[in-house]
């Protein structure tokens, strides 16, 4: 975040032994916006989850519910048609 390093060398200008870290790279607003994105990607995953879980369970107690599905083309368009026996 802000207060990570990241070590550049193990030596000095003069070659003596020594670590040197660059300067942050990111300011506070820089930060603050990642976070964000971050929260929004894992509530993202979290709906995405239970909707699955949703149609999982729909589906696992739909799947013996027998269903007739037919398409008919007319002269003034094409008809779309379900039904289902409960």
């Amino acid at each position: 975040m802000v207060n990570d390093t990241v070590v550049v060398s193990y030596v000095d200008v003069s070659g003596a032994p020594g670590v040197v870290v660059a300067p942050p790279r990111f300011a506070d607003a820089d930060v603050h916006t990642r976070a964000a994105h971050v929260e929004d990607w894992i509530a993202l995953l979290v709906a995405n989850h239970l909707f699955a879980g949703a149609d999982a369970f729909v589906a696992a107690n739909l799947w013996d519910v027998p269903a007739r599905l037919g398409f008919r083309m007319f002269p003034h368009g094409a008809v779309l048609s379900a039904s289902l026996k409960w």
